[in-house]
């Protein structure tokens, strides 16, 4: 870990500007921070790479920060199963006065899933989700790693097929919602096997919807629906 610190005019109207380095920082020796139980069953390897630059005036509260990391991993139970690869990319600015994240070009990637991220969470968020899996038991895969309990055979969900997110996060950090379109075709799940999946997500704090949704069965038909709950 490198970096520098100056600071002009420090008992008046200080500014300050810091810039740092982080290279090669062993991830397994970053997990005790997170004090996590369910991190503790989890074997994790790899690096995280990043710089910062940061800016503030006279107080913290005017802090602006600019940070890209790059993180190469691979996640394991650890009872030994066998290691996922996982690679992540994040370019972010945080903006202390308006309490607000801007993410671009941001991603999280397993061999045949990716999460991308583009946009803003703060009082008044915008932020872009794009989720694309062409192998669904991939994130059973890691499920199970995160939480062994999910190993037992009756908690299965035997997930298999490929899908898509595309949506929208608005409002606030506390009152976060959520709104996009979920498609999955060759769908296999609890032993059933689907053509196609097609619905409309709305999540909310008080309010989960899925709606204008289409269901294609392997043996043909189609199933149309709506359902929500408080």
């Amino acid at each position: 870990l490198t970096g520098g610190l100056n600071v002009r005019d420090v008992v008046g109207a200080s500014i300050a500007t810091l810039h740092a380095d982080a290279h090669q920082i062993s991830l397994d020796k970053l997990k005790p921070l997170a004090q996590s139980a369910q991190l503790e069953q989890v074997a994790l390897a790899g690096t995280l790479n990043g710089d910062m630059d940061a800016s503030w005036r006279r107080k913290l509260e005017n802090l602006v920060a600019r940070t890209n990391a790059t993180i190469q991993a691979n996640v394991a139970s650890s009872r030994g199963s066998n290691a996922i690869p996982v690679s992540a990319v994040v370019h972010a600015q945080y903006a202390a006065a308006g309490k607000r994240i801007s993410l671009q070009q941001s991603y999280l990637r397993l061999p045949q899933s990716s999460l991308n991220l583009n946009g803003t969470v703060s009082r008044n968020s915008s932020l872009q989700i794009r989720f694309q899996s062409s192998n669904l038991h991939e994130l059973e895969s890691v499920a199970d790693v995160l939480d062994p309990a999910l190993q037992a055979p009756n908690s299965q969900l035997g997930l298999y097929g490929t899908a898509s997110f595309t949506g929208v996060m608005r409002g606030s950090t506390s009152v976060p919602q959520l709104a996009g379109q979920l498609r999955a075709e060759s769908l296999q799940i609890k032993g059933s096997s689907w053509r196609m999946l097609r619905t409309d997500v709305e999540v909310n704090p008080s309010l989960a919807a899925l709606r204008h949704g289409e269901l294609q069965p392997a043996n043909g038909g189609r199933i149309a629906f709506s359902l929500s709950t408080a």
